[in-house]
Order: structure tokens, then C-alpha cells, then sequence
């Protein structure tokens, strides 16, 4: 049995999201991108309380001085970048616990991590994967049984990389995993203590074991203890607010989320944050994640002040804002207005169809005078027979064209003192001249409307859910190293990919991206 002879009693963990680029980005994002690794700060928020508890074995490691933990934790979208950070801290701290938190196009770049470090360290450290990709990997059914998908991590010959795959919530999990470390001799003492932990941790998860168990075991809760999202901290007040939206005046930009749900009411078929694939939302407890989005607003100006920053800025991680629900924008409003000491400027997300609505207009009207200064919108395409297809476009059986109501939220907006920012999804199947028209009209909108402020692309990539069946397992990356298309659709886009696009749509030429870059350059862009 493989001995934990290095980890002495203490924890020296570092967490990062993985990369999804092959190399460097050849200049500064044209996109929305933040610095901070929101997703993976959400699942280490037990371990941030964990700090506090002075019996717990996080209080005694490597994170437990207060400006400590942001060291240990990034975000990277390249791999040359993640790979020094990584080495850095192996000389410096030698790091016995490694958490990775990736997205599917991720995944490569996890797998790469994961090799440098086990080839430097090799099992003198305990490597854990969980996030998204790996959520939509390895499930649960309905009927209880624990299901694989191909591309997941827990797969058999990646066992020698990744020792545990969490999918599922990870608070509690994440926190377990390095109390058990510590108390454990052995990989066998460890998966015992692990699961004796686990059957008392709060959450929906699985922990699959990979390292020296055969066959790999699966742990889950047998019975579901829901995780309290008031019971644990604000993110901010361990890791530092190091992001600036400019579309937000500049203040440094801190995030916000409502846990309202795991994802979103809509179901639109290539998303991964679809309803389907996260469950249904639950509308019971949506007044008080109004009320706890108010208070997190509130601590994150309260720590913005400590910091020495003069104002506080936020954007609101929730798919839809509040899931679009009018009651809980109201009780939203009602608490941000009963604060009238705390002025925060804000960003949040909402839907065409959702902005046209009346009563959620009065709602947003009074949020513009609270701090809403920002909806950044999904139009994904102008093509009114694709739009057809997406499930956010609720009024698609109405005689107003996807495109004239899109016009109309930018006037609401307009007329409400918020700035627009706008998403567009190429890769449904939309013809080169679509996507050409399609910017060409943004460009009109900018010229006339002066909106969007903002102007997102990505590339629709397909999501292991989707397709059971999917040959490249997602193993490689989106787009190759040596492709010739690499540096400019990592100029171009957020999330994109030549690899895994959806069912019976072809990747873009180089000479159709060259004509959306030059497009794409003479849109205004307030970062």
C-alpha cells in the first residue's frame, strides 16, 4: 500500500481551473473574462469556513493565514501559464493535495496538468478532479445506478492521474477529503476514513476512489442533506476581489451568485447550464436567494471599504437573474433598497423575452435606480429558423421576429440607463453569410442605438451529455497547437472549438474567421 509518508499531518493544497488553450493567448481577451475562478471559490466555501474551526486540519495547513489561500488558488485558459504557476509552487511548497476544477474543453488541459504534476511528485500527492465536465460524466440515474460516461475522468486508464472524481456538490466533499488526509497512513486507511466522513457530509455528490482500490469504489450520500448556502461565507472574504469590468465604471468586480439553482430554468439544447442536465430549478426557496444576493452585496461592499477600494462593483453568476422569477426581483430590489447606506453598481443576465415582459420591466426599472447599470443578454443568432430551436425563445410563436424584439430590449434598456452586453453563439448551423449579417446588424444597432456596449462570441461546443457516443472523448484539445486557425480564434472567442462542435455543423475556415475578426474589430467593446 502506497504511504502517506510526505503529508507529516499537514495540508498543503493548491486548486486551480484548468486551461482549455494549448498555448499562449497572442493578446489580451476581447471577451468579458474574469481573473477570478468563481465556479472553484463556490466549491471550496467549506474549506474557507473549515479555516476558521480551530479542531479542523485546514486551520493547521498551508492556507490558514488569512492572506493566504489566494496564492494557492487560480484560474488559467492557458497552459504555459498553469504549468509555471504550477511548478512554482512545487518548489515551493511541495503540495501533497491538487484540486482541479474544469469545464469540458478543459479537460485536456487537466489531464496535462495532472501528468506534469504526478511526473514531478508522483504519489507523494493526492490529485482530485471535479467540476463540470465531470458532473456531466459520472451521475447517478434515477433508478440509483452509478453511470460512466466515456469522456469522464473516472475512466480506467486515467486512474494513474486522478485519484478522486467528485461530481456533484463538492462543499463538504472538498473538506472531508483533507481531514481524512491527514488522519491516514495508508491509501486503505484513507478511503475507509473518507467514507465514514462522507456518510455524515451535506450534499448530492459522488466520490469515485481510483488510486490501489479494485474494483474503483464510489461513494455517495445515502441520504441527501442539503447544503445551507447561508451557513457558509462569501468568497470575498478569503480570496481578493482582483477583477475590473470597465462596463461596471471601472470599480474592481467581484461576483455574485443567488444558489438559487444549479443552473437554468431553460432548457436550451446546447447548453450545459440547461435544466435538463442540471435538474429542474426549485421555485420554493427563490425569495430567499433574493434576500441572500441583497446581503452578499452588502458584505461585498462592506469588504470592498476594508480593502481601501472607494466604490464596489458586482456581477451576478446566476444564469438568469433570479430565474427571471418577478417575486423574487422584487424582494431583491426591496432588500437592496431597505440598504440605502451601500450603493453597489451591478451586472446581471437576463432573456429577450424576459426583459419584454411588463411586470419584470417595473422590477428592473427600480433595480436601475438601486446599482443595475449592466444585463448582458443571450441573442445567440438572427436566424429566425434556428432561434426557433432555442428554448429561451418563449415568444417564438408570437407575430414580433426574434430580431425586432431583441431591437426592442435595446430601447427598454436604453430608456432604463443600462448598458446592454451581447452574446453571440456561431456553430448552430448557421450559413458564413448568417453569421456576417448578423454582425453587420450589431454593428447598425451600435451606430444607432449605441448598444451593445458589449459584444461576446463563442463557438457552440457540444457537451458530453449530448452524445454518448462521442469518439474523441474529449481528450484532445478543442483546437489543436499547431492549427492555423489557434491564434485567431483565441483572439475572437470565449469558449470555441473545431473538435467538438454540434452534430452536422462544420467548423469555421480560416478565411470565415479572418472576415469575423475584421467585422468584429469595428464593433465598440467596453471591457
Amino acid at each position: 500500500m502506497q504511504e502517506f509518508q510526505s503529508i507529516g499531518g499537514v495540508l498543503r493544497p493548491i486548486a486551480f481551473a484548468a486551461p482549455y488553450w494549448p498555448r499562449r493567448r497572442p493578446g489580451p481577451s476581447k471577451n468579458l473574462s474574469s481573473t477570478t475562478p468563481f465556479s472553484l471559490l463556490n466549491a471550496l466555501r467549506g474549506v474557507f469556513s473549515a479555516l476558521d474551526n480551530p479542531k479542523s486540519a485546514w486551520a493547521k495547513s498551508s492556507w490558514a493565514s488569512p492572506s493566504l489561500p489566494a496564492r494557492y488558488i487560480s484560474i488559467f485558459d492557458c497552459l504555459p501559464p498553469a504549468i509555471e504557476w504550477i511548478d512554482n509552487l512545487i518548489i515551493s511548497e511541495r503540495p501533497n493535495l491538487i484540486l482541479i476544477g474544469c469545464m469540458s474543453i478543459c479537460f485536456p488541459g487537466a489531464i496535462e496538468c495532472a501528468r506534469h504534476i504526478r511526473e514531478v511528485l508522483g504519489n507523494e500527492c493526492v490529485i482530485v478532479i471535479g467540476g463540470k465536465h465531470i458532473n456531466e460524466t459520472l451521475w447517478r440515474s434515477d433508478s440509483g445506478q452509478i453511470l460512466f460516461h466515456p469522456s469522464g475522468a473516472a475512466a480506467p486508464d486515467l486512474a494513474g492521474l486522478f485519484d478522486i472524481v467528485v461530481s456533484g456538490d463538492a462543499e463538504s466533499v472538498i473538506v472531508e477529503i483533507g481531514e481524512a488526509l491527514v488522519a491516514s497512513a495508508s491509501w486503505q486507511e484513507f478511503s475507509e476514513n473518507l467514507a465514514t466522513r462522507l456518510s455524515f457530509a451535506a450534499g448530492d455528490f459522488l466520490v469515485h476512489l481510483q488510486r490501489e482500490v479494485s474494483p474503483p469504489m464510489t461513494l455517495f450520500p445515502h441520504k441527501i442533506r442539503k447544503i445551507d448556502p447561508d451557513a457558509l461565507p462569501v468568497v470575498y472574504e478569503k480570496y481578493p476581489i482582483n477583477t475590473q469590468f470597465n462596463i461596471l465604471g471601472g470599480n474592481m468586480t467581484a461576483h455574485a451568485y443567488s444558489y438559487s439553482s444549479r443552473g437554468c430554468v431553460m432548457n436550451c439544447h446546447f447548453c450545459s447550464e440547461n435544466s435538463a442536465i442540471n435538474g429542474p430549478v426549485g421555485r420554493a426557496a427563490i425569495g430567499q436567494s433574493a434576500l441572500r444576493l441583497a446581503d452578499q452585496f452588502a458584505e461585498i461592499a462592506r469588504l470592498s471599504a476594508l480593502s481601501g477600494a472607494s466604490s464596489a462593483s458586482v456581477f451576478v453568476e446566476d444564469s438568469i437573474l433570479l430565474q427571471g422569477q418577478p417575486q423574487a426581483l422584487r424582494s431583491f430590489s426591496e432588500r437592496l433598497a431597505s440598504r440605502d447606506s451601500v450603493e453597489v453598481l451591478f451586472g446581471a443576465q437576463l432573456t429577450i423575452d424576459m426583459l419584454l415582459h411588463a411586470e419584470r420591466q417595473v422590477h428592473i426599472k427600480k433595480l436601475s435606480a438601486l446599482g443595475l447599470r449592466y444585463l448582458f443578454v443571450g441573442v445567440e443568432t438572427l436566424d429566425e429558423i434556428l432561434v426557433s430551436d432555442i428554448a429561451k425563445n418563449t415568444g417564438r410563436k408570437k407575430a414580433i421576429s426574434w430580431k425586432e424584439r431583441v431591437e426592442r430590449v435595446i430601447q427598454f434598456l436604453n430608456s432604463s440607463s443600462i448598458d446592454m452586453g451581447m452574446s453571440i453563439l456561431f456553430g448552430l448551423g448557421e450559413s458564413h453569410g448568417n453569421r456576417i449579417a448578423t454582425l453587420r446588424q450589431i454593428i447598425e444597432w451600435q451606430e444607432r442605438l449605441r448598444q451593445p456596449k458589449v459584444v461576446s462570441l463563442n463557438w457552440a461546443v457540444r457537451h458530453p451529455m449530448r452524445d454518448m457516443t462521442n469518439p474523441h472523448n474529449f481528450r484532445d484539445w478543442a483546437v489543436d497547437e499547431h492549427d492555423e486557425r489557434l491564434a485567431i480564434i483565441m483572439s475572437l472567442f470565449g469558449e470555441a472549438t473545431v473538435r467538438y462542435g454540434l452534430n452536422q455543423v462544420l467548423p469555421p475556415k480560416l478565411s470565415e474567421l479572418e472576415e469575423i475578426a475584421r467585422m468584429y474589430n469595428e464593433m465598440e467593446n467596453i471591457l
